[in-house]
């Protein structure tokens, strides 16, 4: 299949790789990567689904739709439990790019069925009215659901091809790993942020400033001195002049006593 691709599609494609890869801020994720795919493989609108992972199903989390409505990208998200298309894209979890039928098909049965027998079936239909051809691309990485991505393209433009596939193919792996990191980096972060709104809660008693509570939440999940000195950018020095100030302000003298100390407040609690 490689061999749809151009010399001239490869360095393309090792140049988006690498815009890929230097994306880090995983909100900025979703519409970063539809614009690198838009370079390669045009298509009039898309949209980007992290996978719920709380969900058994192709439930999604968080949408961002590209050159969509709010309307739009709310009832195609609705439609990939009602629509039939949409499911069928979506079927095969194990991370293959597919091409869809025409959209049209679709859009005549849904019409038919609500002119026979008055049943509105909008919900169930795919909402862009001008799309007649599409494009799925599932995301795996160590055999977890990530997301999915769909493309979509209007009835009087070409129907997606074999080197749209091949390109998107070799795309995806690496759309894959980076979501991974950046997710569990921002998962880490959120529950990061929760520590220290629990801990300034809790410990609001003893005045510590916003610093001193990340460097307490950090001990609290378990971190090392060097691991929090990289993390909060810190010399040793400054972190030592930090934890000294902390000891104080909780009157301990040792890191045991420290977290003996923030485990009885909690449990107190």
């Amino acid at each position: 299949m490689s061999l749809a691709l151009t010399v001239a599609d490869w360095m393309t494609m090792v140049q988006l790789i690498y815009r890929l890869n230097c994306i880090e801020d995983f909100l900025q994720y979703q519409p970063k990567v539809l614009e690198i795919i838009n370079m390669i493989v045009p298509f009039d609108a898309g949209v980007f689904h992290l996978a719920d992972q709380e969900q058994d199903s192709v439930i999604t989390g968080n949408a961002y739709g590209y050159h969509m409505s709010e309307k739009d990208l709310n009832e195609l998200k609705n439609g990939l439990n009602s629509n039939a298309f949409l499911k069928s894209l979506l079927l095969d979890p194990s991370g293959v790019v597919s091409r869809g039928p025409d959209l049209s098909q679709f859009s005549e049965i849904g019409l038919n069925l609500e002119n026979e027998i008055g049943l509105n079936l909008e919900n169930a239909r795919l909402i862009p009215n001008d799309e007649q051809h599409a494009f799925s691309v599932v995301l795996n990485y160590k055999d977890e659901l990530l997301g999915y991505i769909i493309l979509l393209r209007q009835d009087q433009e070409e129907q997606f091809n074999m080197r749209d596939k091949c390109v998107l193919e070799n795309l995806k792996n690496h759309i894959a790993l980076q979501l991974y990191k950046l997710s569990n980096s921002y998962i880490d972060m959120d529950r990061l942020d929760n520590r220290i709104y629990v801990l300034e809660k809790k410990l609001s008693r003893y005045g510590l400033s916003k610093r001193e509570l990340e460097i307490l939440a950090l001990i609290q999940g378990g971190k090392t001195d060097p691991e929090i000195c990289e993390e909060l950018i810190f010399s040793t020095s400054t972190f030592k002049k930090h934890l000294n100030h902390i000891y104080g302000k909780m009157n301990v003298s040792n890191r045991v006593s420290l977290i003996k100390m923030i485990n009885t407040e909690m449990q107190q609690a």
